[in-house]
């Protein structure tokens, strides 16, 4: 039961395999009424995970797209950069939670304060 207010639930789908489930998101979202699908760059899935949005019939607003931002892009340019691969393969427009993945080491503050 979501009691924060955002609508979310407190349960998701978290999609970390390197070879995207042969599970469309639409099946995965009906089946358990989860709208939360978490990926990363790492993952080399985000293309995935946007076609299965894309084709999933859901409207885009009412999934919650949370993705990871490799761990070696530190700093201001790289974050950026990354970031826009991401949003590009994912082709959502947007991603509502962007993190760190793994965030040690590196440009830290700086990362951060570019998110």
């Amino acid at each position: 039961m979501d009691n924060s207010g955002t609508g979310w639930g407190h349960a998701g789908y978290g999609i970390c395999s390197f070879e995207f489930v042969d599970t469309s998101v639409d099946d995965i979202a009906q089946a358990c009424g989860h709208r939360l699908i978490d990926t990363a760059q790492m993952y080399e899935n985000e293309e995935e995970v946007g076609q299965g949005v894309a084709e999933s019939g859901v409207p885009r607003e009412d999934i919650l797209i949370v993705t990871k931002v490799n761990q070696l892009n530190h700093g201001e340019r790289a974050m950026r950069v990354s970031v826009e691969e991401s949003l590009a393969k994912l082709e959502t427009g947007y991603g509502d939670l962007i993190l760190i993945h793994t965030p040690t080491g590196g440009k830290l503050v700086e990362s951060w304060c570019t998110l």
